[in-house]
Formats: C-alpha cells, sequence, structure tokens
C-alpha cells in the first residue's frame, strides 16, 4: 500500500485532493498533519495535529516508506508595501515555506529506494507582478526556487519535485475576496476565463501527480491560473 503525507490537510485544496485520490479506488495510506478535518470524518485518514508555525512533531512510528508528500498550507495576504511589517514577510515564509523543511528532512530518507514525488502549492504571483502581492510572492517564489533546486539533487533517487501555481481559487482562504457578487464577479473578470478557480480542479490535478501518474516530469511549476498568468 502507497502511503501520502498531506501537511495542511484541512485546507479545501488537500481535502479535494484527498476526496479526489480516494474516488480513484486506490489503496493509499494518508497521513494528514493538521486538526482534524470533519468533512473527511468518513475517509481512511490517519490525523496528526500540528501547526505549521510551530514545531514538527515527527513521523507517527511504524512509517517504513512514503511514496508522495504534498505541502499544501498557504496564505493570501495581500497589502501595499508601505503598509507590510517584516512580521507579515516572516509569517508568509514560515506558512508557505520554512514550514516544509523539517517534514521534508523526516520525509526523505523514506522515499529513495522507489522514489515518489513532492508537490507544492505555488501562486501566479511568483512569475508575475502584481501590486499588494510583494509578500506572498517572496514566500512562493522561494517556494519555486527550492522545487527547482530539490528535483535537479533528487533526480537521481527517482524523488520528483513540482508545484502548481494558482490564481485565486475559490476556497474559504480566499473567501474575503470574494465576498459579494461584486467581488467575485470584479476578481473573475481578471483572469481571460472568465472566472475564479474551483478547488475540486485543482485536487484532481494534484491527486494526478500524487499518484504517481507523471514520472516523468519534475522541477515544473504549472500554472493552474485561469489565464491570468500569461495571456492578455
Amino acid at each position: 500500500m502507497k502511503t501520502l503525507v498531506i501537511a495542511g490537510a484541512s485546507s479545501m485544496i488537500a481535502r479535494e485532493t484527498v476526496r479526489a485520490i480516494q474516488s480513484r479506488g486506490e489503496q493509499i495510506n494518508i497521513i494528514a498533519y493538521s486538526r482534524q478535518d470533519p468533512q473527511l470524518a468518513d475517509a481512511d485518514v490517519s490525523w496528526i495535529p500540528w501547526d505549521v508555525t510551530e514545531d514538527f512533531p515527527g513521523l507517527p512510528d511504524g512509517i517504513d516508506s512514503i511514496d508522495a508528500l504534498f505541502y499544501a498550507p498557504g496564505t493570501i495576504n495581500l497589502k501595499p508595501f508601505k503598509s507590510i511589517k517584516p512580521e507579515l514577510f516572516q509569517q508568509d515564509m514560515q506558512v508557505n515555506f520554512f514550514g516544509v523543511l523539517p517534514l521534508l528532512q523526516a520525509a526523505l530518507p523514506l522515499m529513495k529506494n522507489g522514489g515518489g514525488d513532492v508537490l507544492f502549492i505555488s501562486s501566479v504571483a511568483a512569475g508575475t507582478g502584481m501590486a499588494y502581492h510583494a509578500s506572498i510572492a517572496a514566500a512562493k517564489s522561494a517556494v519555486e526556487g527550492f522545487v527547482r533546486a530539490m528535483a535537479a539533487e533528487y533526480a537521481s533517487l527517482g524523488i520528483r519535485f513540482n508545484a502548481l501555481a494558482l490564481s485565486l481559487t475559490d476556497t474559504p482562504l480566499a473567501s474575503r475576496l470574494l465576498s459579494s457578487e461584486d467581488k467575485r464577479k470584479a476578481m473573475a473578470e481578471r483572469h481571460p476565463l472568465n472566472r475564479v478557480g474551483d478547488p475540486s480542479q485543482v485536487g484532481a490535478m494534484a491527486a494526478h501527480i500524487l499518484s504517481g501518474e507523471y514520472s516523468w516530469m519534475t522541477g515544473e511549476v504549472i500554472n493552474l491560473d485561469g489565464g491570468i498568468g500569461n495571456l492578455r
């Protein structure tokens, strides 16, 4: 049986990923680092409480191999640079990037035998200049640089590192940006496809990658962004 480790597992995107994986009928042992998600109460998931701003509690006993790791925590702090305190940059870096480091250092030795997949969530703002995105763009740029460096370092072991770069997706994290019909319409119209992202589509793509179906892909940042990153 394969083992998948997910950090930030109570996020909507992680939840949709778990649902997509389990809908395929695969037998996967899912270890979820987060508070327990009642919406996944019927899913076969082992929950380990962990806030990525706190010390990593370690891997559970009895785990001798890991096939995939998904780091799903994120933030959306959009402010003009003049009003951003250094603490906000530190918070965004901790949640989006630094938090994964102890988890990866524990997990990677258990992925060496058969390789595996490590997947991150990035943002279109890391590759496209957007006003008021300085903090999140900096944090997600760290993620994307890390993905490419780690992909190069671990390719010989068959361990693949990739990221999905999202634009605004309809999740609770984005709720204040989509809190009225006028806001939702304005946000949709920023995208060439004239809509915001669907978390179930992100989850479906993540599930394919984490299931090992793209074993000839590594070091990639895949834009899933309604066209906003490349089209005008």
